[in-house]
């Protein structure tokens, strides 16, 4: 009996500490800053769900826009189910959000879609004293389910 109990004592202890261990490999995040001349930046984050890999793939990919004083005015999230088959890949699905955080910010066009292996979304935001920015976000998933 004190073997049974030893043995389901161990067993929970080691699933306890495989838990964590596998909850931070569900996501691969990978940022990137694309600045522009006026000081104001894009900070492009690209998450891959790595366990969904195995059979469809899902990635998102937000792009966040920041003014000259690196205050967020607004983001731009792209996601996208793709399926492969070793040789070549679909986009299967593609869905886009938006977030204003600055009210003088709007968002004038959104047109997510699929192309192929491609889901794309081309956005259009304005603002009465900053213009407009146009984005076009783009997700690719290759034949072996390699996703950029």
């Amino acid at each position: 009996m004190k073997k049974v109990i030893s043995l389901l004592t161990a067993l929970f202890i080691l699933s306890c500490m495989a838990f964590p261990a596998f909850a931070a490999e569900q996501a691969q995040t990978e940022k990137t800053v694309l600045p522009f001349e006026d000081g104001s930046y894009l900070v492009v984050t690209l998450e891959v769900d790595s366990l969904a890999r195995a059979t469809t793939p899902v990635a998102t990919k937000t792009y966040t826009y920041y003014n000259s004083e690196d205050e967020r005015q607004w983001d731009y999230t792209l996601r996208a189910v793709f399926t492969y088959d070793g040789i070549s890949a679909d986009a299967i699905s593609a869905e886009a959000r938006a977030a204003i955080y600055n009210r003088e910010w709007s968002l004038t066009e959104s047109d997510p879609h699929c192309q192929g292996a491609y889901a794309i979304a081309d956005a259009t935001f304005e603002s009465p004293s900053d213009g407009s920015r146009s984005i076009t976000v783009r997700l690719y998933c290759d034949g072996h389910g390699n996703i950029t």
